[in-house]
């Protein structure tokens, strides 16, 4: 028990210094939520461990129980005040009261998280509802409401039938036709989408046409293939700017026999792939910066949402990001993702919290699914070629 103590000393006086060199509000807070991780990790599986060797009605538990519930307070309170992305911090603690065995540690987190969902709620009314909990906390106040809006509308669907039949001719008028006397056909039912055909949001920022896997290469176009010393392979259109040491192994084809190009747009140094995510019978086109040094595709929140996945069915994760500290992530596996003719599925992507200006992009596109296509990027045509 004296060595969890001295352990959430340590943790805190660490935790202390790293926020000491964390610069602005939003690294701070990613320090918590490393530490928070951690402190389910570490603290808690230890305080776990005490209760199952039958320590948990021994002074000493206690000491280390009330230990834990400090340690807890001073990274919890910080982040709870400052906090504004409300579903992720959320996300965190409840991921870290899963790993909670301790009832009184738990009962502490249960409150955190109350305290940011009412925030969520007094600050963002219609964000709250996507989360199952608060719809069930609003049903019963709306179930009235409800009520009676549908008593009204039987009551009006009465009226207008009453209406009709009790006024002779009026509705034989809307069945025959003014000169021939004949039944006029009724119109014909608008087109309506079934549950199998693919929803796509409204076009926004140039977004790419959803992707059926349909090679698009150019007609007639010949390509030219060769490997370097360095076993780079390397594939130009231009037979001229093969250098001349290569030019008797070169590999001549059409394009239709190697497979396709897809158009890109180059940004700075980032390459934008027009990207096909589909889950279930939702499609959602996107661009996805493509990042070699990404483990895992990851997309951002409005992404997630917009594929309709479902946030109490993914895991949470922590994740490193470009300048050094970690964030609260969710992981999930989605149908496919498509890039021209090239598809992965099933597959994993990464649901990332975005902040800030909304750029031209809507995440990353990860190794996982460029490790199995083979590709080169032409800048000079802003396209992929596919080997």
């Amino acid at each position: 028990m004296t060595r969890i103590i001295a352990s959430c000393r340590e943790f805190q006086e660490r935790v202390a210094l790293e926020l000491k060199r964390a610069g602005s509000g939003d690294e701070q807070n990613s320090t918590l939520v490393s530490a928070l991780y951690e402190f389910a990790d570490t603290i808690l599986d230890a305080l776990r461990k005490a209760a199952e060797a039958g320590g948990e009605a021994s002074h000493d538990y206690a000491k280390a129980q009330t230990a834990a519930l400090d340690l807890l307070s001073w990274l919890a309170i910080p982040l709870v005040r400052s906090s504004t992305s409300y579903r992720s911090a959320i996300t965190v603690f409840d991921d870290v009261t899963g790993k909670c065995a301790d009832p009184q540690v738990r009962k502490k987190l249960v409150s955190y998280t109350n305290q940011l969902r009412e925030r969520w709620l007094k600050e963002e009314p219609a964000g709250l509802i996507h989360n199952p909990r608060a719809r069930r906390l609003r049903r019963g106040s709306e179930g009235q409401s409800h009520s009676m809006l549908i008593t009204l509308l039987v009551l009006l669907a009465v009226g207008v039938a009453a209406v009709f039949m009790l006024a002779p001719g009026h509705f034989g008028t809307l069945l025959v036709s003014n000169d021939t006397g004949q039944p006029a056909q009724p119109p014909a039912p608008a087109a309506t989408a079934t549950g199998t055909e693919l929803q796509q949001p409204p076009s926004a920022r140039n977004e790419p046409q959803v992707q059926e896997g349909v090679a698009a290469p150019s007609e007639g176009a010949n390509f030219y293939k060769y490997t370097d010393t360095n076993g780079v392979i390397h594939i130009v259109d231009n037979e001229d700017s093969i250098p001349p040491a290569y030019r008797d192994q070169v590999t001549k084809y059409k394009n239709s026999e190697q497979g396709s190009t897809t158009d890109v747009k180059i940004v700075g140094n980032q390459v934008l792939v027009p990207v096909t995510l589909r889950n279930g019978s939702v499609a959602v086109p996107v661009w996805l910066v493509l990042d070699t040094g990404a483990t895992v595709t990851t997309i951002h929140e409005d992404v997630a949402a917009r594929l309709g996945i479902d946030w109490n069915a993914t895991r949470g994760r922590s994740a490193r990001i470009a300048d050094g500290s970690r964030v609260a992530t969710r992981s999930t596996v989605i149908d496919s993702i498509t890039v021209g003719a090239r598809a992965s599925s099933p597959i994993e992507v990464s649901i990332m919290p975005f902040q800030g200006e909304k750029g031209e992009n809507d995440g990353l596109l990860g190794m996982n699914f460029l490790r199995d296509h083979r590709f080169h990027i032409d800048f000079a045509t802003q396209q992929l070629r596919w080997d």
